[in-house]
Parts: C-alpha cells; structure tokens; sequence
C-alpha cells in the first residue's frame, strides 16, 4: 500500500490513525477486533488484537514525522534521494526506521524546531543512510539553504572540512544562478 503510493509521486499523503466518533457503525467491531479508543475526543485507536500499545504509538509518530518532512514540503530534495535509496528496499520501513531515529533524538513529535530537525535529517543520511559527506551536505543545502535562502545552519559549521564545503557549493550554487 504505502510503497505503492509514494511509488506514484503525489504532493501529499495524509497518514492517520482510526478514530471512533460517536453513533458511527465502527463500533460493532469493537468486541471481534478488540479495539481499545482513547477515552477522550477524538477516541483514537490506542490498541487492537492485531496492533499492541507501543505499535500504535510508534504509527502516530510515523504520522507526525511524515507531515513535518514530507507533506511540510521543506524537504523535497532529502525525500527523492531518500526513495532512490529505497529502491532496494521498503520505503515505508526506511521512513519507520528514520521515524524511530527522530523519536531517539527528540522526546516530543512536537515542538521540533526546523533548525533541530535539519540536523537530525543531517545526521540520519551520514550515520544510517551512509551517505557520502558532499551528498549530505549538498541534499541539505538544497533544502535548506538554496531553495528558502536561509544561512549555513551553525551545525555545518562545527566541523572545518564540512564548512569548507559548504561555502564551496554554495558559491557554485550562486554561479549557477548568475549564469541562468
């Protein structure tokens, strides 16, 4: 299902989890399915016989770091070399296992400033991606920097080598206007 879908491209997914809201016919599966809501509105899906507690959990949290990096549209670069990378493999477990990464780094899916979280994308294609060091970078600037024209985030510049690149594909990035 979700492989298939991102397989199409489209501008937007909307990940959500089963709610139950009041006088609606899901109910009658309560019992068979052994369904366990929230007892407060909007009654979402805490566990089933098929989903514990912690897999649900882990769900909502794919939901909401799948809206802050894909459907946000900041990271549209990160995300295509992301599915090129998938290719070999589950885009959907790919993006689980980055989820979890952001959930290692962050104790909240809220309130992750977008200077944290381009850190965190930052540090997932070097550490578990294994991307190249110029790809990361490049990926990163693209989204971050080229295409939003923001400053060098201060975490590029921590490392010396890092920084020098940075401000080497920058500067090409600029002639590369100049000359458009």
């Amino acid at each position: 299902g979700f492989n298939r879908l991102i397989e199409m491209s489209p501008d937007e997914v909307q990940v959500g989890i089963l709610k139950r809201l009041r006088g609606t016919p899901i109910v009658r599966h309560d019992k068979t399915y052994s369904m366990i809501y929230s007892e407060k509105p909007p009654y979402q899906i805490l566990q089933s016989k098929d989903m514990s507690f912690s897999e649900i959990q882990k769900m909502i949290r794919f939901s909401k770091h799948w809206d802050m990096v894909s459907n946000s549209g900041n990271w549209k670069s990160f995300l295509n070399e992301f599915k090129v990378t998938c290719q070999q493999q589950s885009f959907f477990d790919t993006f689980l296992d980055f989820s979890s990464f952001l959930s290692e780094r962050h104790q909240n899916t809220h309130g992750i400033s977008l200077i944290n979280l381009a850190e965190s994308i930052f540090c997932f294609m070097q550490e578990k991606l294994c991307w190249p060091v110029e790809k990361c970078v490049l990926t990163l600037l693209t989204d971050y920097c080229f295409n939003k024209k923001r400053d060098l985030p201060p975490f590029l510049k921590n490392d010396e080598n890092t920084k020098i690149l940075c401000l080497k594909l920058m500067n090409e990035h600029k002639n590369k206007i100049r000359n458009t």
